[in-house]
């Protein structure tokens, strides 16, 4: 979005990586269809309500923190390894901005879009957590990839997680590999 607002400005990017976005909620249709309408009744009134049933998991956290079964640290203050409530106003904003983007933007700058190869929702640890995206269905990021511009490239990364240069060191090498060969052919 913000690319797309400064477009013909001068000060547009020559270039996008985006790292497993957030271009849909990865949730069944009638989810999705129905928490774009139901946020934006309750966000008009109370903003800051919490979303009943909304809130995220901690099993990502877990995966990608040192204390718990990652090998990331990080400050727990700012990105905390517990449930995180999802708020009306935040979720009515995502929800507006991921349907312009199915409507489609008009980016004309090369744009390279990575994503894992699997998602996963797992309910209780397991060790899928650390080579699938369990916060996001890659299918839909890369489904969705082609409404950002017409000059896109989707890579997606075989045991990736959802943040994918948090992922294990193998697979952190390939997501770089991938960068550099992007930029290399388009920057």
């Amino acid at each position: 979005m913000w690319a797309q607002e400064r477009r013909g400005s001068g000060s547009e990017p020559d270039g996008l990586f985006l790292n497993s976005p957030f271009l849909d909620l990865a949730a069944p249709a009638l989810v999705r269809e129905a928490s774009g309408t139901i946020a934006g009744l309750i966000a008009a009134r109370r903003p800051h309500a919490v979303v009943p049933g909304g809130n995220l998991s901690d099993l990502y956290p877990r995966s990608i923190h040192r204390d718990h079964h990652g090998e990331w640290e990080f400050d727990l203050t700012l990105k905390p390894v517990g449930s995180v409530v999802v708020r009306a106003g935040w979720l009515r904003a995502i929800r507006r901005a991921q349907r312009r983007v199915h409507r489609g933007l008009d980016l004309r700058v090369p744009i390279l879009v990575m994503c894992s190869t699997t998602s996963s929702s797992p309910s209780a640890w397991d060790e899928l957590l650390l080579r699938s995206d369990a916060v996001l269905d890659a299918d839909q990021i890369a489904r969705w990839a082609t409404k950002l511009g017409s000059h896109v490239t989707v890579v997606r990364i075989e045991d990736g997680m959802h943040d994918l240069v948090l992922s294990r060191a193998p697979v952190r090498a390939e997501v770089y590999r991938e960068l550099d060969r992007w930029l290399t052919a388009y920057l």
